[in-house]
């Protein structure tokens, strides 16, 4: 085979390897990407469920009236502002920093206006007619949208980024074939090279005997 062959099936070897070494990275970022999207995925879950927690006790205190039952909603609280300053890769979640900012405002312009308001009417009165006028709920559907986009994506990513197992096999023969070029191209250097010294030596063999057949010879001397 000529050099040029060689020369060209090593650049396929070295081009398909470098093509699998890229698709595997690639692979690797998704990976990582997608740890992370559900990493966050769960910890806005959990920031919901918090959430959730705090309006069903809430709304358990506007049924029955009972003060103590707002001391529930404590833990709650304590548990979603941590969430919301928690780091993930050196960043905090927006999401969830905004989720503990509305529920803050929530819980400050609904729950407390409405408790005081409970307070106010006298135990087995039933409620004013407009007394669920002010209530509203925390609102979660920009958290769970984002919550779930984050994580297709991710898994999306993954997903196209991931090596077909059937073309994975090709990856060996073409670093066989590569190593198999650069050994033959070596030791064909190393063949050519020995060729042009031999040539080299015989060149100068022969330069010898033509300078030598060439001298007269020498009369001897009485």
């Amino acid at each position: 085979m000529s050099v040029f062959g060689m020369l060209l099936l090593a650049l396929v070897g070295a081009l398909g390897l470098g093509f699998y070494g890229h698709r595997l990275n690639q692979l690797d970022d998704s990976v990582t990407a997608y740890q992370k999207a559900t990493q966050q995925y769960q910890i806005r879950n959990q920031a919901l469920q918090n959430v959730n927690q705090m309006e069903e006790v809430f709304n358990l205190y506007l049924l029955r009236g009972d003060r103590d039952v707002l001391q529930f909603m404590a833990q709650p609280r304590t548990n979603l502002e941590q969430l919301a300053q928690r780091e993930i890769n050196g960043q905090r979640d927006p999401i969830l920093v905004n989720l503990a900012a509305d529920t803050k405002k929530w819980y400050e312009q609904t729950v407390q206006p409405m408790v005081d308001a409970r307070q106010k009417v006298p135990a087995g009165q039933p409620l004013p007619e407009h007394f669920f006028d002010a209530y509203h709920a925390v609102d979660k559907t920009g958290v769970l949208f984002a919550s779930e986009s984050a994580q297709n994506n991710a898994a999306s990513a993954m997903l196209s980024a991931s090596v077909n197992p059937r073309w994975l096999w090709l990856s060996y023969p073409l670093a066989g074939l590569l190593v198999i070029c650069v050994v033959a191209l070596t030791v064909g250097a190393v063949k050519r090279v020995h060729q042009l010294r031999q040539a080299a030596e015989d060149a100068g063999d022969e330069e010898e005997d033509e300078h030598g057949g060439n001298e007269p010879p020498h009369e001897e001397t009485k």
